[in-house]
């Protein structure tokens, strides 16, 4: 099931698919977060199964796994048990790194790596060939990489002008500054306008506001349709984007001393 994730979820997946490695405060200074919303975000992302593992990606071929082998497995029957047998075989060889049930005239299709050809073959005659229910295999060596990527979603343009240091404390860009990183980004984005798609958001739109003192908040929840999350934080859900950008705009405007 597809998880609903918001303009911030993307930054902070954006920066892990690429530097696994950081830490929650680095990832909070890279996307412009306090350190605590950043990591509440990272562990629900990893909770929710968004984030499988955060692992180190190795270079195949400087670890001497030179040939990367696409194979099409045919089996002769497709009962239950022949293919739970196949399956397990797959699961015991560290050779194969990925395996996909296929639609069509092939069954399977797995993605191997060896050290050279010979490798290959000998864990083709001793090991793959042997497979249980295995009726046919052809293999294809690929020749070069044109593309391998980890990464699901694609990288978005942005710039981070201010950084939060606490509750009560921010860094900020010298204007002259920010301008400039915020032009050079936005000609990125133009440049790259054909690779990025439509983020839709899924209706309903949850909105969630977080304010420096605690009174806002607290005369705001008196409306039934909004949610106090804690001292400082609100939640509206909207229909649609047009009805949170409404709720919005009346929050930035509206003034808790002023009459109905």
């Amino acid at each position: 099931m597809q998880v609903e994730l918001d303009r911030g979820d993307l930054r902070i997946l954006d920066v892990l698919q690429e530097h696994g490695d950081l830490s929650a405060a680095d990832v909070a200074e890279r996307v412009g977060m306090t350190p605590s919303t950043c990591w509440r975000r990272v562990s629900r992302l990893q909770e929710l199964g968004v984030v499988k593992n955060r692992v180190a990606v190795l270079d195949r071929e400087k670890v001497g796994l030179n040939v990367m082998v696409f194979s099409r497995v045919k089996l002769a029957g497709h009962g239950r048990d022949a293919l739970l047998k196949f399956e397990q075989a797959v699961r015991e060889h560290p050779e194969i790194l990925e395996c996909y049930t296929m639609m069509g005239e092939t069954d399977f299709l797995l993605r191997i790596v060896c050290r050279d050809i010979k490798a290959y073959e000998a864990f083709f005659l001793d090991h793959l060939s042997r497979f249980p229910g295995v009726q046919e295999v052809n293999s294809s060596i690929a020749m070069a990489v044109v593309k391998e990527t980890t990464a699901l979603l694609g990288n978005v343009e942005g710039a981070v002008v201010k950084w939060a240091n606490g509750f009560h404390s921010a860094t900020t860009m010298m204007p002259e500054a920010s301008y400039q990183l915020i032009r050079e980004k936005v000609q990125k984005a133009v440049g790259r306008i054909k690779d990025f798609k439509p983020y839709k958001v899924a209706a309903p739109v949850k909105l969630d506001v977080r304010f420096k003192n605690y009174r806002p908040s607290e005369v705001l929840s008196y409306l039934s349709i909004v949610e106090r999350i804690d001292a400082h934080s609100i939640r509206f859900v909207g229909k649609d984007m047009i009805e949170v950008s409404k709720f919005l705009e009346f929050v930035n405007t509206y003034e808790a001393g002023l009459e109905p």
